[in-house]
């Protein structure tokens, strides 16, 4: 919720299962049903997955899909790696978008949102300062409630 924007995007995704044909009430019950079994399994791993920022940032730090096709992973692993004090690494990933050449309009964005965190990465507190903020900008562009905690980044 670092990219601050006012839709939903699930950027550690993937189709679990294909689409289901309905044919009567009891296969379509019970084929609603596996797939809720499955979303929630795959929702527990996830939560252990990302249960704290480090978790965050090596799992997102981990993919290394190429940056044309996946400009907001090298931004989020930048991100969470900055939020996990690993300021080396972030600086790297942030260097990354700096050298890509954006061919629309949100990429420059996202490379502009990009050159104004790095700039803050010197400075532990300050970096996840605006980490919060962004956080809270976000919510309320979706608007969701405040958080009443935001100190995940001890």
């Amino acid at each position: 919720m670092w990219a601050e924007k006012d839709y939903f995007s699930f950027d550690v995704a993937s189709r679990e299962r294909g689409f289901v044909e309905y044919s009567d009430d009891a296969q379509f019950s019970q084929a609603m049903f596996s797939i809720a079994e499955l979303a929630k399994d795959r929702i527990l791993a996830l939560r252990k997955r990302f249960a704290t920022v480090e978790k965050v940032a090596a799992n997102l730090d981990a993919t290394k899909a190429p940056l044309n096709e996946s400009p907001w992973q090298t931004f989020h692993a930048a991100i969470a790696l900055g939020c996990a004090g690993r300021e080396k690494r972030s600086r790297l990933r942030f260097d990354e978008i700096a050298a890509w050449t954006p061919d629309h309009d949100w990429g420059r964005v996202l490379k502009g949102d990009a050159a104004q965190m790095a700039s803050l990465l010197q400075d532990p507190l300050s970096f996840k300062a605006a980490v919060k903020c962004r956080i809270e900008r976000c919510r309320a562009l979706l608007k969701m409630p405040a958080a009443k905690r935001l100190d995940v980044f001890h």
